[in-house]
């Protein structure tokens, strides 16, 4: 067998020959029918080209194992060489393929939304749906149908709909002028009872008026006797209360001189037992002032030791540490002796 590099049957011109026809091609929109089949028909050429390339290639590796790392290179190349025009062929059938897509999505959109224009105009009807069928009184139609009916069936549904609903509006309406009526009717009867309850009213009223009149001049005649009478029981009163009153001041002298004597007495012996008591105190008070002034200057020396060693304990800043733990120790200890200073300032002012 002749070793040499494998005999793929294409030249390096006749794959400049199909870039040079097919790089070119492009699809001028979804409408390109032409432009689209040529760009398909092209990249199927040159699907082929590539997998008869392959297959001569993995044909000749398996006869010449030795040399498949040159018949490899060979193969990359010319693929290399094909690559950009399948890709340049398979991107305007991707574009095409994904605008039909995205029109198809559209077409889809525009027609659901369609059928739920039907399906809101239904329910304002008033139509009940079953899960199958959309009814109002007489009229129904189909969940499948809403989609397939024509403009025209579907409007003539509707039609039937609207002369149910404009014959309960008339029923609703003829319902109302009736009420209207009835309600008239009991009107002018309220109006007649109540114009036969305003004059019995009004009778009643000139009798209260009557009774009124009567029961005030004999309630006048009662007053004026009862003033009378109030007039002499009070110059009576007024006579014994002046009798009273001219004995209770008298009685009233007679307690107050009492109440005055008893009362200097008292003023007299509670003047004598302050003195006493202030006297008492004061020697007291001065007696426990000489005696905490001897105890504290027997403290003094001990205080004056106590707060020395607090401004100590107040110059302790600790050792400099670089770890964590220590640093952590350090703290802690820090707060301990802030702790004992507060403890020796608040206990050594009580002393």
């Amino acid at each position: 067998m002749e070793l040499g590099l494998v005999k793929f049957k294409v030249e390096d011109a006749t794959i400049a020959k199909l870039a040079a026809e097919y790089m070119p091609l492009k699809i001028e929109g979804i409408k390109d029918i032409a432009g689209y089949a040529m760009v398909h028909q092209a990249r199927m050429v040159v699907k082929d080209l590539r997998i008869g390339i392959t297959k001569t290639g993995k044909a000749w590796r398996d006869q010449v194992n030795v040399h498949i790392n040159d018949e490899l290179s060979e193969e990359k190349r010319l693929l290399g060489l094909i690559k950009p025009i399948e890709s340049h062929l398979d991107a305007q059938e991707t574009t095409i393929d994904n605008e039909k897509a995205r029109i198809k999505a559209e077409v889809e959109e525009v027609e659901k939304k369609r059928i739920q224009s039907r399906i809101n105009r239904l329910f304002a009807f008033g139509c009940t749906f079953d899960g199958i069928t959309y009814r109002y009184k007489t009229v129904a139609i189909g969940h499948f149908e809403i989609g397939t009916l024509s403009d025209v069936a579907f409007e003539a549904v509707c039609a039937k709909m609207q002369a149910l609903v404009d014959i309960e509006i008339a029923e609703q309406e003829e319902a109302l002028r009736k009420h209207q009526v009835e309600e008239k009717r009991q009107a002018a009867e309220r109006a007649k009872l109540e114009a036969i309850a305003l004059e019995q009213a009004k009778k009643e009223e000139t009798l209260k008026k009557e009774e009124a009149r009567i029961a005030r001049e004999q309630a006048e005649k009662a007053e004026i006797i009862r003033k009378d009478q109030e007039r002499r029981e009070a110059a009576l009163k007024q006579k014994a209360d002046k009798l009273e009153a001219d004995k209770r001041k008298l009685e009233e002298k007679v307690r107050l001189e009492e109440a005055r004597k008893e009362a200097a007495e008292k003023a007299k012996i509670e003047t004598e037992a302050r003195i006493k008591r202030e006297e008492e105190e004061k020697a007291w008070v001065e007696k426990r002032a000489k005696e905490e002034a001897a105890r504290q200057e027997a403290l003094r020396p001990d205080k004056e030791k106590l707060m020395a060693f607090f401004d100590e304990l107040s110059q302790i800043t600790g050792p400099d540490v670089k770890s964590k733990e220590a640093k952590a120790v350090l703290k802690e200890a820090l707060k301990i002796i802030d702790q004992a200073r507060a403890f020796l300032n608040i206990e050594t002012k009580k002393l």
